[in-house]
């Protein structure tokens, strides 16, 4: 079943309906009222939108779709986007045998998705750089996290810079936000910051068959999918970072973990019962400066924004780190200065900075002692 979010659907039905948004929101009510609570509101909105004619999606996916209108349960989907990031094939074993998986980030004018690839497909990830032209053909899109993603099967296919498909303008790259200026509505955006603090890493069972989580019953473990299974392990790390702005917890899951600590899982795993033989690992972490790729989370039991890692970058280039600095500081010094009115005081304006290397390397937190 296609999961569109509710707000859409309210929104889908007052532009087809003519209503107002109140008058849509009074009529799902109503509905919910009358099956006594039988539905959820999702469930009535799509009620109101069959009664009143409203089609939230039209039938079939085969055409070309823009990246905002991909759903969770859509089959042979078709896009085309730029690739916006590029990560690593991370390499796995199962009791049937070694896997790998890759991702990237692909984007058009209307926003952007997480790509998915498996095992053969996994591999053309070695050919795709940032920039590229993508099409995507026979995809499906899963949710994760609440967001739909695409992942490709031994049917999809993922064309790099293909012939006859029109160039698309839009803006790549990740946007470097301060910690303090991250809303829980943050994804795919970038943090430079030291590691202040470091928790050891909570281990956890799963199946090594589809990697979701393994519960204990009369002795054995067992997965919802593939009955008794003999337990891998998943594991979860968490970390206090600082920018100078403010600090936050940030969150590493497994492939994280791995290249923050360059540990390959095995030996992770092997650590998991040797509390102290962690503690060197722990003490080598802090005062790390790292580049971290993510999305905000909002941690509702503790009522705090939280960091969750997609991608680490340990001890980052300081020429890299300033020539960023530098091409930041010509985009404000090109941007039009706004003429006061005559009746205001002048305002001395404070002397705009040449070049980032101006900048004190404690402020960049850049120091390469």
């Amino acid at each position: 079943m296609l999961k569109v979010p509710l707000q859409d659907i309210k929104t889908k039905i007052q532009e087809k309906s003519g209503l107002s948004l109140a008058e849509v929101e009074q009529k799902i009510k109503e509905k919910l009222d009358s099956l006594s609570g039988l539905v959820s509101e999702e469930g009535a909105a799509h009620i109101i939108a069959n009664e009143l004619g409203v089609k939230l999606f039209e039938e079939g996916f085969n055409g070309k779709l823009q990246i905002k209108n991909i759903l969770a349960g859509m089959r042979n989907v078709e896009v085309v986007g730029k690739a916006a990031a590029v990560y690593d094939i991370k390499e796995f074993r199962t009791e049937r045998g070694e896997g790998k998986v890759a991702n990237c980030m692909l984007a058009d004018e209307t926003g952007k998705v997480r790509v998915v690839l498996w095992n053969a497909q996994a591999d053309k990830i070695k050919e795709l750089k940032e920039g590229d032209l993508v099409k995507i053909t026979s995809a499906y899109a899963k949710e994760n996290n609440g967001k739909p993603e695409l992942h490709l099967n031994d049917m999809s296919e993922l064309l790099i810079n293909p012939e006859g498909v029109e160039d698309i303008k839009v803006e790549l790259g990740l946007v470097r936000k301060k910690l303090q200026e991250l809303t829980e509505h943050d994804s795919e955006v970038e943090v430079l910051a030291t590691i202040v603090q470091v928790y050891d890493p909570k281990f956890f069972e799963t199946c090594p068959e589809c990697g979701k989580r393994a519960r204990e019953k009369e002795g054995v473990f067992v997965c919802a999918t593939h009955n008794v299974v003999r337990p891998d392990y998943g594991y979860v790390m968490n970390l206090f970072i600082d920018d100078g702005s403010h600090n936050m917890r940030a969150v590493l899951w497994r492939n994280q973990v791995q290249s923050l600590v360059g540990k390959k899982h095995d030996e992770l795993v092997g650590m998991k019962d040797d509390a102290m033989g962690f503690e060197q690992v722990k003490t080598e972490l802090l005062g790390t400066i790292v580049k971290l790729q993510g999305k905000t989370n909002k941690n509702e039991a503790f009522d705090r924004l939280e960091f969750v890692v997609d991608r680490v970058e340990k001890d980052p280039q300081a020429n890299e780190e300033i020539a960023k600095l530098d091409k930041e500081l010509e985009k404000v010094n090109n941007e039009p200065v706004v003429e006061k009115p005559a009746q205001e005081e002048a305002v001395v304006e404070e002397p705009v900075l040449e070049s980032a290397s101006e900048v004190k390397k404690d402020e960049l937190k850049l120091d390469e002692e």
